[in-house]
Order: structure tokens, then sequence, then C-alpha cells
């Protein structure tokens, strides 16, 4: 075949057509010898005007005749297929008589097969031959030639589909992308026709046979696993075939992933996944699973995840790919029982020398290190620079592995995590000092009357007290203060023998200061109880309820949140530290007061709540900033007893300084009074680095791309981020990209062994070093490597995706844009649609062999992420304020700016959740759900033998029922339901619930009101007399609040009418798998992303037309 003959097109491309005048015009007298088709062999040639003789004769693509002779249907576009309206001759139809020649008899003969042998190329997945249109059957019901399924005629049994064998593939060489596809999700049946043909949709290749009376007729299986589309909204064709509905245990869900309940825990470590045969899938825990990690050489999962785990070698490679190369760092995220902890190597003497480094881009030492010469020198794979091996740091190479003689004792080049204690002054801005903490409290008439005070003072009594703290047996420091219209400060100094408390008044709110100094505000923690006491005392506060006769300052109605915002700042100016301020009403006096700005009630347009997201007033911002220049941290916990408190303004100081917003609406003692407590005590508890700074470094040819996203200090030198307080659950993602070519490793990228320096020399590399003083005053360097492996394989960056850390990555940016850059809501939730469509459309062109266009091909590790970006367009951060006043969940200004705070700060198990939450059936748990999980049945002896305690005293988490999918048909009247999004929990109860059961899960308190017993655990009094059933329930909700520690408003729904009440408020917008008011259903919208990606595909099947017949132009 030569490249330049028109008749002929290279792969991917559609073949010539004749040239588009040809189609518009009338016959025209010919000027030089004219183009003929190919024909049969023994069929003459069609003839314009005059006979001329036969030319010689090319062989058809394959499969485009049948073994009948007759040939087959085709479709505008493929090979020898005239244009819509035109006749085989080549001219258009204008209702004349046309010549017709009489068909001559041709004898049977089987289809044509390519032949075998070197230099024969099979047909091209993306050529005419492989995407030509089944035929019919003999013998079989014929085929419906609509798009999308009709509904039957009554009477008539639904048939099956069979499915039809594989056509041929490509064979795959170096750098191809032919490859033999992984094992794919398909969802689709009729394919629907080709926008702009004006041709009716070709149904899919299979049979149909009727059902037998009596019998189910389940989904046969489809090509590639596809799922017949439900029926959709078109006319009536003469001739249709019915087609069965999509089966809705058949969709891809988180919850098909599960293993059974009470399944012992799995190991997973990075080879396990890498691997992997071409065959089988690689393993890849999702964030909430319960799984051991281990670290073979590549930091664990729950420190640094990547969006894929295979990076193409070519910048090309992953551009064209459209899956986003991003890391998802927690670089100080809990270990979880079983699991080593990281390695700590001491340099702390500064006379035997630091961490060995790159003398050229100073990273630090990892398994991919390769040392030579005797171990006299070493490779860096940051740089590849050949560095001299320090003489504290030689050691001579094994004859027989090429591997150090140390290699198992030192931890650097051994695992992928490591902790560094240093000594040398390099490593300090200051001298260390101990940490220090500050609880500030509002009490305005507003958070005294709610009740907010007395829960806030009683649970930081319960916190230091318990020594939750980090740091308090290493002498950290406490300091106390309160807030109205004035500042209220508590010096006691002397308070543990027997000195009374001193309270110091600085009503000049407008340029506030510390009366009492660094000295007299921070406190020991036996001395910080005691003015906890007192500050109860002098705001008339009792014990865990209000008192309506509080003192005159306590009567104040208004609140200079601001002003303490900005003494906090002078009080850290000396020390850095944490502070946790509680605050129940808008700041309308001193610093940085707000206004009311009418952000109470949904609703007014996209453009009136873009306007109420903008901060109102930039203080906020800038304070933010100079809280993480004197190295303090803010934690905010919003708890408004009005309707609005500007959550979009004040979430700017802890995004700007590395802290948290957490929101209480509509505060209630009774009810949010726990949940207040549990996050206070995780937010106490969860700090791990002070004064810190991050770096993150990459091998040759990644780069990093954009901004990171997190709550964080600002970038202060080049890519360093400074982060004041780092705690278990901050998170940063941070994008990459590909510059240029990366280098290849001759062993290839599948089935090679990870254990050692010089396997994992050659992988990309991703690192991650943290500087920072822990808890104890002493300085250390925390080091992730997570290494990837090169692909030159397209299908490999599919196959290796992570769906938890792309849909993190996808769900913080589109926040960031929201919440940050006004990005309007419509316009993210498009980009993020378009973003899915264009990764399914990519692999669907390049990943695949022969699919019918009827059905959606969705990669394996990717299958979720459709149902993960719908459930976040419908979350709370993300839908459509009308939408929410028709289902009666009105989403204020505040509730999206909490949850949009929510995306941009939580973990990558946060947001998985916040996207599809997990709803539970509990009102008869399995026997194997609610108690410890059995142990595993092959203890790792390599990953430390670690076998921690849980909160239980036992050495296994406690076993979760397994998850239901997220629509209203799982609201059966018997059912009680529990459902979680990591912010919100609600307990559903069905009308048809037993008593007995549902007291197990709810208590009835005052005034008719019921409670979930387990959440609200901190009274003691609420989990007595439980059931067999009932203590298991308390166990499995009291392991949800330790995973989720900033859930907030539990709820209790009881069902009255379907949809209504607290149903349609808290738990119908939970059900994202249902059609809401302009929403899609979860079937709906994947039939809305396929029609994206055929159209993609119609589209560069136009632009190929198009080059082709620019070529023609240029060779004529």
């Amino acid at each position: 075949m030569q490249s330049h003959d028109p008749r002929y097109a290279p792969p991917g491309r559609a073949p010539y057509q004749g040239p588009p005048s040809a189609a518009m015009a009338g016959p025209q007298p010919p000027s030089g010898p004219p183009m003929q088709r190919p024909m049969p062999p023994g069929q003459p040639p069609q003839q314009h005007g005059r006979p001329m003789p036969r030319p010689q004769q090319r062989p058809m693509p394959p499969q485009a005749y049948s073994g009948t002779g007759q040939s087959i249907p085709q479709q505008p576009g493929m090979y020898g297929a005239p244009p819509p309206n035109q006749q085989p001759n080549g001219h258009m139809s204008r209702g004349m008589p046309q010549a017709q020649q009489p068909p001559i008899p041709q004898p049977a003969r089987p289809m044509y097969q390519p032949p075998s042998g070197p230099g024969v190329r099979p047909p091209y997945p993306g050529s005419a031959a492989a995407a030509m249109p089944p035929q019919q059957v003999p013998g079989q019901p014929p085929q419906q030639m609509g798009g999308y399924p009709q509904p039957m005629r009554p009477g008539y049994p639904s048939p099956p589909t069979t499915a039809s064998p594989p056509g041929p593939r490509s064979v795959p060489g170096p750098g191809s992308y032919g490859a033999p596809p992984p094992q794919g999700a398909a969802i689709g049946g009729y394919a629907p026709p080709r926008p702009g043909t004006g041709m009716r949709p070709v149904p899919p290749t299979g049979s149909a046979r009727p059902v037998p009376p009596g019998y189910t007729n389940p989904a046969a299986p489809q090509p590639n696993g596809a799922l017949p589309y439900p029926p959709a909204q078109q006319e009536a064709q003469p001739t249709q075939a019915p087609q069965q509905k999509i089966q809705p245990a058949s969709m891809p869900r988180p919850c098909a992933l599960e293993k059974p309940v009470g399944t012992p825990r799995d190991y997973y470590h990075r080879g396990m996944s890498l691997g992997a045969s071409s065959g089988s899938m690689p393993i890849l825990p999702n964030s909430n699973s319960d799984v051991i990690t281990v670290d073979d050489g590549s930091a664990r999962l729950r420190f640094m995840r990547m969006t894929t785990n295979s990076i193409g070698s070519e910048p090309s490679l992953m551009s064209k790919s459209g899956v986003p190369l991003a890391v998802v760092m927690q670089p100080f995220a809990n270990t979880v029982p079983g699991e080593a902890p990281v390695p700590v190597v001491d340099f702390s003497n500064p006379h035997v020398g630091g961490p060995l480094r790159c003398e050229r881009c100073y990273g630090y030492a990892n398994p991919g290190f390769k040392f030579m010469s005797g171990g006299s020198q070493f490779q860096c794979n940051l740089c590849y620079h050949t560095n001299t091996t320090p003489t504290e740091h030689f050691s001579a190479i094994s004859p027989a592995t090429g591997q150090r003689m140390d290699a198992d004792t030192r931890h650097e080049l051994r695992v992928g995590s490591v902790d560094y204690i240093v000594g040398s002054k390099d490593y300090l801005s200051r001298p260390p000092k101990p940490a220090c903490y500050l609880f500030a409290i509002d009490v305005s008439h507003g958070a005294v009357a709610s009740g907010l005070a007395s829960a806030a003072m009683m649970s930081i009594k319960s916190v230091i007290g318990a020594g939750l703290l980090p740091g308090s047996r290493e002498g950290a420091r406490v300091a106390i203060m309160t807030f109205d219209k004035t500042l209220h400060f508590f010096d006691g100094r002397g308070a543990d023998e027997g000195k009374t408390v001193t309270v110091q008044y600085v009503p000049d709110v407008m340029d506030p200061f510390v009366p009492t100094g660094g000295g007299g505000l921070f406190l020991t923690p036996a001395q910080a109880i005691v003015a906890v006491d007192t500050a109860r005392e002098t705001h008339g506060l009792d014990a865990g309820q209000q008192n309506p006769n509080a003192t005159v300052k306590a009567t104040s109605a208004e609140s200079a949140l601001g002003s303490a915002l900005e003494v906090i700042k002078k009080a850290f100016t000396d020390c850095g530290g944490k502070a946790y301020v509680v605050a129940g009403s808008l700041p309308t006096v001193g610093v940085s007061k707000l206004e009311r700005r009418g952000g109470g009630a949904a609703g007014g347009g996209e453009d009136r709540e873009m306007g109420l997201l903008k901060e109102a007033f930039p203080n906020y911002e800038i304070l933010g900033c100079e809280l993480a220049d004197v190295q303090a941290s803010v934690d905010l916990f919003l708890a408004p007893s009005s309707v609005y408190i500007d959550a979009a303004t004040l979430s700017r100081v802890p995004r700007a300084c590395g802290g948290r917003m957490h929101l209480f609406q509509g505060f209630d003692p009774v009810r949010d009074g726990a949940s207040l407590h549990r996050a206070l005590c995780a937010a106490a508890s969860g700090p791990r680095a002070f004064e810190s700074l991050l770096r993150v470094r990459t091998s040759p040819g990644l780069e990093a791309r954009g901004e990171f996203i997190g709550h964080f200090g600002r970038p202060q030198r080049g890519d360093d981020v400074a982060g004041p307080v780092f705690d278990a659950d901050s998170t940063l993602v941070l994008e990459l990209n590909v510059t240029s070519k990366l280098s290849e490793d001759d062993r290839g990228s599948q089935n090679r062994p990870y254990a050692g320096t010089a396997s994992l020399y050659d992988d990309a590399c991703v690192q991650c070093a943290i500087l920072f003083t822990d808890c104890a005053g002493r300085r250390r360097i925390r080091v992730h490597t997570q290494f990837a492996s090169k692909t030159t394989v397209l299908q490999e960056v599919f196959r290796h995706a992570d769906v938890d850390a792309l849909g993190s990555f996808l769900s913080k940016k589109a926040a960031s844009a929201a919440l940050v850059g006004g990005t309007a809501f419509s316009k993210a939730c498009q980009a993020l649609t378009e973003k899915t469509a264009q990764m399914l459309y990519v692999y669907r062109k390049h990943c695949t062999t022969q699919s019918l266009s009827g059905q959606l091909i969705l990669p394996e590790a990717l299958k979720v992420l459709p149902l993960l970006i719908l459930g976040l367009t419908k979350s709370a951060a993300f839908r459509k304020s009308s939408i929410s006043m028709q289902s009666g969940d009105a989403v204020t200004a505040d509730e999206r700016a909490g949850s949009l705070s929510f995306l941009i700060s939580g973990t990558a198990a946060d947001v998985v959740a916040m996207c599809y939450p997990r709803m539970y059936e509990i009102q008869d748990l399995p026997e194997e759900a609610g108690v410890p999980l059995p142990p595993p049945a092959n203890p790792i002896v390599s990953n430390g033998g670690a076998m921690g305690k849980g909160p239980d005293g036992s050495a296994e988490p406690i076993a979760m029922p397994n998850t239901l999918p997220l629509s209203s048909e799982s609201l059966t009247e018997k059912r009680i339901l529990l459902i979680e999004n990591g912010m919100q929990m609600v307990v559903w109860l069905g009308s048809m619930v037993e008593k007995s059961a549902a007291q197990d899960v709810v208590a009835q308190v005052g005034g008719g009101r019921l409670l979930i017993r387990a959440e609200t655990a901190g009274s003691g009094t609420l989990t007595k007399g439980l059931g067999e059933n009932g203590k298991r329930v308390s166990k499995v909700i009291e392991r949800i609040c330790q995973q989720r520690n900033r859930l907030s408003r539990p709820q209790v729904v009881l069902r009255n009418a379907p949809g209504a009440g607290g149903e349609g408020k808290f738990v119908m917008p939970l059900l994202v798998e249902d059609r809401n008011a302009g929403t899609h259903s979860y079937v709906e919208y994947l039939r809305h992303v396929h029609k994206r990606v055929m159209e993609k595909m119609a589209n560069d099947t136009a632009q190929s037309d198009m080059q082709t017949w620019e070529m023609l132009n240029h060779g004529y």
C-alpha cells in the first residue's frame, strides 16, 4: 500500500471518501481518467458514461464482505461506503432515475482473512477494518437498527444478548499503543448514530433469543464487559428488537470493590502492583480500606499517593493520556496497628555529621542511590550526579549482591520513609522551644445562650487534663483567653500552688495587646486547668449547661473575634505554636469587623453566591500570612447561633497559616456537644511538627506544575513551603509535569525486582523532605521517597492509575478554583466532566482494540471515577442553589464555604467520602461486623513486628459492614441506615422498624428529640442497657467517629413521607445515584459522559478527514 494513494489512510484516520465537491455538484465532464473504487472480484467496475478497461484491482480490507457475498451495510466514513444520499457512481441523487447495473451473482465464499507471516500488518484497532459494523447472524431474530433500546411490546419476553468473539489485535512493538488492553468495564448497548451523518445506528454484534416463561433474564456478558443502556427517549423505529435494562448490581461502585465483611486485613507493598502480570490488574487499596501497608523502598500510600504509578517516559505520552500527574502528600499520617513506625536515624551529635545528601541537588539518601567504585562513589537518582561518599557514610560493596554491606542496617538506604534527628546549627532558624498552645473562647451573649461557651470550656479542660496535647510531658505550655466586646486574659502563674488566677481585661480592641506578656500568658498544663475553671466562674458558666444569670461581661452581644486573632499573633511572636479559637457569632467590633451580607438564605443565582464566597475584608488573608510568619497556626471552630457567620471570609485565616476550619451550624449542646468535644480532642492531639519547611524534589524530566493546594504557609523561597504546624491530617497536593524524556530502563517496566538500590535507580522519583521541630523541641527531618515506573505504553498509565489520588486532586483543584479563584460552580462542574470524558476518550481511542460505539469503555483502575465526579458535583460544595431549594436542602453560604474548605484541606479518604458517602445497614449487623477483625494469616516479619493495640485494646480494628449503593431503592421501610460523608452523619429509620432495633441505635431525650447513642457516648448514659446488636452498632459508629473527626450535626431522620421533612433535607442530597431536580442520575450521567466521548471521537474523525483532503490538494 502506497502512502500517497488517496484511497488509503494511515492508521487512526478515516479513509478517503472522495472530494467534497462531488457531493455538492451535479455530473461534471471528466477532466481525466476518473478514480475507481475497488470492487469485489468478478464484478465489473461502475462506468461514468462510456466503457473503459477494467483497472487492476487492489485487495479489500479484511471483513469488508460477508461470507455469502452480500456486502455488509456500511457507515459513512468507512472504506468503500458512499456519503449520505450519494449513489455508488459518485454523484448525488436529485430525484432523477439513475442507471443501475444488474447484479452479478457471486458464489459463496468464506470471509476474507489476512494472511499470516512476516511483513503483513493486521488491521489497526482504529482502522475501518477493525471498526466494521456487525452482520446479521443467519437463523437469529433481526437486530434493532435504532439508537438506544426501546421498550418491548406487551407480552414479549426480554431476549438476552450474546458476546461476539473478539476481533484480531495488533501486535505491540516498541512504543506502540496497540498493546492488548487490561481488563476493563464497558457500559452501553446499541450504538448511537454518529453526529452529522444522518444514518441510523448499527446494532452491536450478537443475537437475541426469547427466554422461556418462568426463567429470569440476567444480563449476558457483552464484549469487554459491556452493559446495555436503559431505554432512552427517541422515536419508534419500524424494526426494533427488545433490549433489556441495565442491571443496577452491575454498575461500577466502590461497594462492589469491597471484600466480604470480616475478611482479615491484607498486606500491600509497591511490588504487588508493579510486579503484576499484564493479564491481571494491579492491587491498589483505596484510602478507606483496612490494609497493612509495607515500606519496601517506596513510601507507603498513607504518606504519598500518585495519580498514576506508571509515568510516560515522553512528555507527549503523558499529555496525550489526559491523566493529570500529581502527588497527594500526607507526611505525618498516623499508622495503623500492625504497621511499623517510621524509623529514626540519630544525627543529633554535630561531630558525627549529617544525613547523606547529594552535593548538587541536596537530595536525601534513599533506596534509589546507586553506589559504585567499591562504595567510594554514589550516583544520585534525583539529578544523576556522581558524588564522593563521605567517610562517615562509607561501606564496602558486597561482590555477591552488588549492594552495600550495611544495607540492612541503614534505614535511609532500605526504606522509603525515614526520620533524621539533626543537631547541626545549619538546620536551626532559632533555638528550639517546647510546644505552645492557646485556647480562645467566645463568651458573647450568643455563645453563652447557645451553650457553646460552656461546652467548649469543659472540652478544653478535659483535653488538658487527659494529657492529649503533644509535648505535655516535655514542658508544653498552654494559654487561656476569652473574648466578647473586650479581651480577657488569665494569669495563672503559681495557680498550681494555691495562688489566685488574675484576670486582666483589654477594652481597646482596635489596638489589642497582651497585658501579661508571654511569661504570664503561657502556663503549665496544671496551671491552665485552674485558669479554665476561673474563666468558667468569671463568665457565670455552669458545668455542662448554660446559665441565664451570666455576668455583665458575658451578656454583650458583640464579638471581637478579629481582635482576638490579632492578639494571638502577638502572643506567638517569640515562640510560635498552635491556637484553637471557638467562636459563635460574627465579629462586629474591633479589628477586622465584618458586616452581615445577607448570606443566611440560599438562592439568588450563581452570581450572588459567588459574591458571598469572596473575602469581605482582605485583612483576614493578610492576618493569616502574618501568623505563618511568626510560625503560628490557628484552627477555627465556628458554631454560630445565628444563620450566618461569614465562614468564607474567616476561612482565609486557617488556610494561610496551615490551620483548619470546623463548622457547627445551629449549635445545640445536647446534639453537637459530643461532636465539638471530639473535634477539639482530635485537633489538640494532632500536631506533629512545628516551624516546618517543606520541599519537593523530583528526578530529571519531572517538574512541579502550578502551586501547592492545601492549607499551609505560602511558598517562601522557590520550592519551599512554610508550614507553621503540621498535624496528622495535613494534606498537600502538587501537580507535576513531564518536561523532557525520562531515561529508560533496559530491564523493562514489568516483573522487575524491587529489593535493592540498583532496581530503583532508573525509576521516576518524587521526594518530599520536611524540616521541623517535634513536640519535644528536637529538630528533625522527615523524608518520604516515592517511586513510579516509566513506560512507553499508554495503557500502563491507565492500568496503574490511582482513582483515590486522582479524585482527590480533581476535587481539591476544583474547590480551590471556586473558593479562592472565583470560578463559577457550573463551570467547575463542567470542567470536571470534560476532564473525565477526555481521559475516557483517550483510553477508548488508543488503548482498546474493537469496541462498539454504544459502549462506554472504562479503565479498570478508573471505573468508579465518573461516579466520584458525579457525587462531587452533587455535594454541598458545588450543588446548585435552585436544586437545593426544590429538594428542601438550601445550601447556605456558610455551608458551601465550609464544604469547599473541607475539600481543600481534607485527606484523600475524607475527599473520597465527600464524593461518595458510605451507607450502612445497621438494624441487623452480620455476626462478623462490630467486632475486631481476625488477625492476618501470614504476618510479615520484615514489617518490624509492630502489632500495636487499637483503641479497644485489640490488635485489629473493628470490622465494618459492607456498604450499600447510594440510591433511594435502599430506603426500605424495615431498615435502619447510617450515612456519613466525612462532615455529616445521618441515621435514617424506616417506618416499620422494630422498636427494639431502633432503641439499640438511637435514644430519646428531652423534648422528644432523638440522638445517636454511640455518637453522643461522651455523656456516658446513652449507651447503657444495649443489646448485643446495639453494642456492635456502637463499636461501628465509634470507629467512624475516630476516622472522621470533623463530623458535625449528627441527625436522626424518621420516614414520614418519602422525600419530605428531614429526609429531603439531610438524606436525599446524599443519595448521589438518584436523579435530583436538574441533575443526572448515575445512569444518565454515564450516558452524558459517553455522549461527550463519542462527540470527541466524531470530531477527531472529521479532523482526520479534513487533513486527508488537504493532503490531496497538495498531491495534485
